[in-house]
């Protein structure tokens, strides 16, 4: 009878045993679709060539919402009232929508052209996609229409290779790493950057009181006749996995691909005899300086320029 006890919960054990072992995971029916990640359907090389300089930029939509991802790559640079005939890009724009639906009902295989540009969507078996182009460029200071065969052609190479990298293409997952987080103004008056003797230099003595400009902040110096000078000061904060450095440094880099002029240590400066712009980054910080002179008498412009960048450069904190 002893025996009959033991032989019974032996198998008892066995049996529990066995149940509780590890085996085929079973399917969660109850789980959401996940979209893929748009920030990884085109590659870094497509980026530059049709962008120019610029970050992936993710949407940060609903909290845990991981049906539908979107992620764009922008080139904006604001050129003034230039008066060259030199065209020149200011504004680009990629961007990718994923979703996590087959719903191909208003799925088409030509672009959908906009004002400045084309949309195209197209559909896979587990979700769609639409890839926006979208392009202006300034002509003598005017916004000039971009050419429409060339943004279809580019189009076309954008959706060829977002078709090819889907296959092994990440999904999207939860990233708290691309909280964008605010950066405080190191600086009370951003007039305090540039040093007596530089101001003296260029004569330009007297200041105007700084103004907000957003998260910038300007200060403008003039001689109340034909000489000025602005300086622009721009914070970045950490965001998207990237350090503020990250955002002004390729700030700095759109100027320079804009103006088509080599960076230096002290930034990438553009001018003539009249006016001289530059922008410079330094650690999370943006500077922009603008330099005017309408008697067109004095060649020193960017020498003054870069004295600038480099005085604020030395009082903001590293």
């Amino acid at each position: 009878m002893r025996t009959d006890r033991w032989a019974w919960t032996a198998a008892l054990v066995l049996a529990l045993a066995v149940a509780c072992s590890p085996g085929e995971p079973t399917p969660d029916t109850t789980a959401e679709p996940v979209a893929l990640d748009p920030c990884d359907l085109v590659s870094a090389t497509t980026v530059a060539d049709v962008v120019g300089p610029a970050l992936a930029s993710p949407w940060d939509g609903l909290a845990g919402d991981l049906t539908t991802g979107i992620c764009s790559w922008r080139l904006e640079v604001d050129i003034g009232d230039v008066s060259d005939v030199v065209r020149r890009p200011t504004r680009r724009l990629l961007q990718i929508r994923t979703t996590a639906s087959n719903d191909c009902g208003e799925a088409t295989s030509t672009p959908l052209p906009s004002q400045n540009g084309s949309t195209l969507r197209f559909c896979w078996n587990d979700g769609t996609a639409d890839v926006t182009y979208e392009a202006v460029d300034d002509l003598g200071g005017q916004d000039v229409a971009p050419d429409k065969a060339q943004v279809e052609l580019i189009l076309q190479r954008v959706v060829r290779e977002v078709d090819e990298r889907r296959t092994t293409a990440k999904r999207l997952a939860p990233d708290p790493a691309r909280t964008q987080t605010a950066t405080p103004k190191p600086v009370k008056n951003v007039c305090d950057l540039v040093a007596p003797a530089t101001l003296r230099a260029a004569r330009v003595p007297r200041a105007q009181d700084p103004v907000d400009i957003g998260v910038s902040t300007k200060c403008v110096w003039n001689d109340g006749r034909d000489r000025s000078l602005a300086l622009v000061f721009t914070p970045y904060g950490n965001g998207q996995g990237r350090p503020g450095s990250a955002f002004a440094n390729v700030a700095v880099e759109q100027f320079a691909y804009v103006w088509q002029v080599e960076p230096t240590k002290d930034g990438a400066y553009f001018g003539d005899s009249l006016h001289v712009d530059g922008r410079a980054a330094v650690g999370a910080f943006q500077l922009d300086v603008a330099m005017t002179d309408l008697d067109g008498s004095d060649p020193r412009l960017q020498e003054f320029a870069t004295s600038v960048i480099r005085d604020a450069a030395k009082a903001l904190p590293q």
